[in-house]
């Protein structure tokens, strides 16, 4: 069966107002997991989105459809530059990169204000584009892309794909229904499925039948002998009766050690030993790599989980691998199977929490809040759930789990800053000594506000 990309391309550039693409980007994922053709596709995404990330991940995915939400206006749309600000990419220029490598793409979706504008320019290299003919709120937007989507996965063709986006923004009563717009390249019906049924496969031959049935026999009984013995082998040795024994024994123990140093559980029971140890060693490889070549770890991480699968700590560094990618909708579901495979394993839960934060998705308090009952003396833990309040402007809350932090771990200066400038915007008078400790850190800006 074929499988078709659906690549999600999402930026909220500084300077932009703040959207909830996170939530757009899960909505999509759910409807298209809940559908009949759920197994016809993959999901993509790519976070903070920068005008380079398009080309590479074209080249990379051949996606069928390509999504895009964030900023647009009649200029072009708004990604993100290296600096965090907004760049905005040209009609043109997003026309040069489909017509240089986009021949995959049979459908854009431009999730934008005033995207439309752009689709005559599109139409010369892809099938159908969806854009907006005008401003749209980005609760419109999510609605419309969970009717559109939810129509693609049950194998709808684009035209009632469309229809169903829009009405699923009249159903929950919203306006700007009349925002998404479809165009077509001409002589391209979009009343036809974008997938199609794979042909079915041709109806095996029966075998010749055999010249000897005594001769078949003794062929089929030889095998089963020789089969047997090399899983009496493999058994021996993986359960500790053959000369590999205390070889397997010693590399599991040594890659069970490396692991418990990072705070990782041992491999489930399912994993047998020898398998245990290569998903061992290159969980390890991949954290070694995640820093210098993000690719490699993911690599590296996937082979992990292909080899003992309910592992926990696979699942945990491949979200760290994709976290680096900037694949952070990604990163947040690896995260998710390493908790519901380990309940108890802090590690990704406080990564889970770190990504959220990333997102400014307050959703990042309540993973915060969880982990601290679990460790309260945790002081990063404090510092992470203080900057998810600070997002979310509850300065008060922010400052007291900020103090808390630089109690628990006084030699954080950044943390020390932050204290100050919210006692400051708080108007508390001990502010000044707040910075005299981050000035006494080292930290950049902070002895100009130091008052002893």
């Amino acid at each position: 069966m074929t499988k078709h990309t659906i690549l999600f391309l999402a930026a909220n550039p500084g300077g932009t107002d703040r959207r909830a693409l996170d939530r757009e980007a899960r909505a999509i994922r759910a409807e298209l997991q809940h559908s009949g053709h759920r197994d016809r596709f993959e999901f993509e995404t790519r976070w903070a989105a920068e005008p380079l990330d398009l080309l590479r991940a074209l080249r990379d995915l051949r996606p069928l459809v390509v999504h895009f939400s964030g900023h647009g206006d009649q200029g072009g749309l708004f990604f993100q530059a290296e600096d965090g600000s907004a760049r905005v990419v040209s009609t043109a220029a997003l026309a040069d990169a489909f017509a240089a490598t986009g021949g995959s793409v049979r459908l854009v979706v431009l999730s934008a204000c005033y995207s439309g504008d752009h689709a005559d320019a599109l139409l010369a290299h892809v099938d159908h584009v969806v854009g907006m003919g005008g401003a749209i709120h980005e609760d419109a937007a999510r609605s419309f892309a969970i009717g559109f989507y939810g129509g693609l996965g049950e194998g709808e063709p684009v035209d009632a794909a469309y229809r169903q986006g829009c009405a699923a923004i009249h159903l929950q009563g919203l306006p700007d229904g009349d925002r998404p717009q479809l165009w077509g390249r001409g002589g391209i019906d979009a009343s036809r499925p974008l997938v199609t049924e794979d042909a079915p496969a041709p109806t095996p031959q029966p075998p010749p039948a055999p010249r000897s049935r005594l001769r078949q026999s003794a062929i089929v009984a030889g095998l089963a002998v020789v089969g047997l013995a090399v899983v009496l082998v493999a058994v021996r040795a993986i359960d500790g009766h053959g000369d590999l024994a205390p070889e397997l024994e010693a590399r599991l123990d040594a890659v069970k050690r490396r692991l418990a140093g990072f705070g990782d559980p041992p491999p489930p029971p399912a994993c047998a030993p020898a398998a245990a140890i290569e998903a061992g060693e290159l969980i390890l490889t991949a954290r070694d790599q995640i820093a210098s070549d993000a690719d490699a770890a993911l690599a590296a991480a996937a082979r992990a989980i292909d080899r003992c699968p309910t592992w926990a700590a696979g699942h945990n560094v491949h979200g760290n691998a994709l976290a680096k990618a900037k694949r952070f909708e990604d990163a947040v579901a690896s995260y998710a199977r390493a908790l519901r495979y380990a309940p108890d394993y802090d590690a990704p839960r406080f990564n889970l929490g770190v990504v959220q934060l990333r997102l400014q998705d307050p959703v990042a308090i309540a993973t915060f809040t969880e982990l601290i009952a679990r460790k309260p003396d945790y002081p990063d833990v404090y510092n992470a759930r203080g900057k998810a309040y600070l997002f979310a402007k509850m300065y008060r809350e922010a400052l007291l789990d900020l103090e808390e932090a630089v109690r628990r771990k006084p030699d954080d200066g950044i943390a020390w800053k932050l204290v100050g400038e919210l006692r400051e915007q708080l108007g508390r008078k001990d502010a000044p000594q707040a910075f005299c400790s981050a000035a006494e850190l080292g930290i950049e800006g902070a002895s100009a506000r130091c008052r002893p």
